[in-house]
């Protein structure tokens, strides 16, 4: 897990005008902070993943994926699709990686 410092506050993440990314597996929105640091959240819905177990698998993985991301000052928004529970974890972390890449060069 990451500290409560990087962790985004969800209720004010819809008041600002985000950039979108989209993957096979999540959907990605971000806009800029007025910190020097990243800010992420990870929503997966129960509709996703009915476990609860698993549901924190994947927030963990996600995680872990994302805490070497240079800090760019930004706000990080991850939406989990239904298609997660049947792609391999290299696989996700792969495509975590790659829309790094991407927002990195934005």
């Amino acid at each position: 897990m990451i500290a409560k410092k990087f962790r985004l506050p969800m209720g004010n993440f819809r008041a600002f005008p985000s950039q979108t990314l989209k993957s096979s597996s999540f959907l990605v929105k971000f806009h800029s902070n007025r910190l020097n640091y990243n800010r992420f959240g990870v929503t997966i819905s129960a509709k996703v993943e009915p476990k609860s177990t698993r549901r924190h698998f994947f927030k963990r993985l996600f995680f872990d994926a994302i805490k070497n991301w240079p800090p760019l000052g930004k706000d990080f928004l991850i939406i989990v699709q239904a298609n997660i529970s049947y792609v391999p974890p290299e696989t996700v972390k792969s495509e975590i990686h790659l829309i790094g890449q991407k927002i990195q060069s934005l």
